[in-house]
């Protein structure tokens, strides 16, 4: 099976992704607006990759909020990583203390990828119904 990796770096109002393969090549680079038809698109988008037998694996600073459910409910396997990582990661590859969300995006993917593999998923929990 075809694992595609995935570095999200998130913001209230947009979302940056970096998708690549398992051979470290760049699928897909995508902004996302935080407005229903550009989530719309980004959930049809994971909806066709997994169609087609595709397994995605997202790393993502928080392991909670809307971008967390929204790649949950569309079959995405969530990998939480410390933002400190992140930034040391981007001392390694930048001299300059400025951050570029594209470049985060693929520190996440790049830097998290191979930890994916080995770390512990984050599934969720089914809500229970209110009595």
């Amino acid at each position: 099976m075809t694992r595609y990796y995935i570095g999200v770096d998130w913001a209230d109002r947009e979302h940056q992704l970096d998708v690549g393969d398992e051979t470290g090549g760049t699928v897909a680079e995508m902004t996302v607006q935080e407005l229903p038809d550009a989530m719309a698109q980004l959930g049809r988008w994971l909806d066709e990759r997994r169609a087609t037998g595709i397994e995605l694996w997202a790393a993502i600073e928080k392991p909670h909020g809307r971008i967390v459910d929204f790649l949950l409910d569309h079959g995405v396997v969530i990998y939480p990583v410390n933002p400190k990582a992140l930034d040391r990661v981007r001392d390694r590859y930048r001299m300059s203390p400025s951050t570029s969300d594209p470049f985060d995006a693929r520190c996440w993917r790049t830097f998290s990828a191979p930890m994916m593999c080995v770390c512990a998923r984050f599934s969720r929990i089914p809500r229970r119904p209110k009595s």
